[in-house]
């Protein structure tokens, strides 16, 4: 048995929960498991708050909303991967094979709800996610608002529709700017490293200038930073009413942070 004896809604007991139900001893031998992302856990306790559910139907949703983040989260890893090498070709297949294994534990977590209306937020979410996120790949947007938007649907769509269906789409629009932001830090941090990503790329499209055109790409970077910057100061003063302590923390950790290394 790998839930709790005790079921509470303490940040630190869902992520142990996590990592319990992630691992795999095969699986951990050859890649590295995903780690649970805090920030999706605060967002997710905030969204799903309602007094009419018990704790453990919201541990529930939000174990689900977490696997269905980490599969895929490992499902992109696999289009990013080397594969000039057998062990690379095998590092490939077990990441796929986590990808799906997540998956199915994800439709273990949602087929214990019993809720069909649930259910529909998450496989429609799923869906529209790997749209965008295809999208992404092929550079079909060709401005940089349009690449801010698919960011915003890939990195937070589930948050976002969950939201909507706990009446709550305040919280979801605040996600959405939220783990935008978060996500264009961590491609500044690939880039600056040498990296590459699929957002770098489509921001280099969306400009229109060369990939060597080091400068441009950080300016666009840049401009995109700020767009979400702005977004999220925005939500965080319309969402103030339904924000708890600890989401509101963050955001204000986040807005900090950014506005320092900008100016830095």
């Amino acid at each position: 048995m790998k839930t709790n004896a005790v079921q509470t809604m303490d940040t630190a007991d869902l992520e142990a929960e996590f990592r319990a139900w992630r691992h795999h001893p095969y699986v951990a031998a050859h890649i590295t498991e995903p780690e649970p992302d805090r920030d999706h856990i605060l967002f997710l306790k905030n969204i799903i708050s309602t007094k009419d559910m018990q704790v453990q139907e919201k541990r529930e949703r939000i174990l689900s909303a977490l696997l269905v983040q980490a599969a895929l989260d490992m499902h992109e890893e696999v289009t990013l991967q080397d594969t000039s090498t057998d062990e690379m070709r095998k590092r490939r297949q077990l990441t796929v094979l986590a990808g799906d294994y997540f998956s199915s534990l994800y439709f273990y977590f949602l087929a214990k709800l019993k809720d069909t209306e649930v259910v529909q937020v998450f496989s429609r979410s799923i869906q529209h996610i790997n749209e965008q996120k295809m999208r992404l790949h092929q550079q079909e947007e060709t401005t940089l608002n349009g690449v801010a938007s698919l960011v915003r649907e890939i990195q937070a769509g589930l948050l976002k529709n969950l939201s909507a269906y706990y009446n709550q789409a305040v919280l979801g629009e605040t996600a959405e700017a939220f783990l935008g932001l978060k996500k264009v830090h961590a491609a500044k941090a690939t880039y600056s490293c040498g990296g590459e990503c699929p957002l770098l790329t489509a921001v280099q499209e969306a400009a229109a200038w060369p990939t060597g055109d080091g400068q441009a790409v950080e300016a666009r970077l840049a401009d995109l930073e700020l767009a979400f910057i702005e977004e999220l100061a925005h939500y965080r003063e319309k969402a103030a009413p339904l924000l708890n302590e600890d989401v509101t923390a963050r955001i204000d950790e986040l807005i900090a942070a950014s506005n320092a290394a900008s100016k830095g």
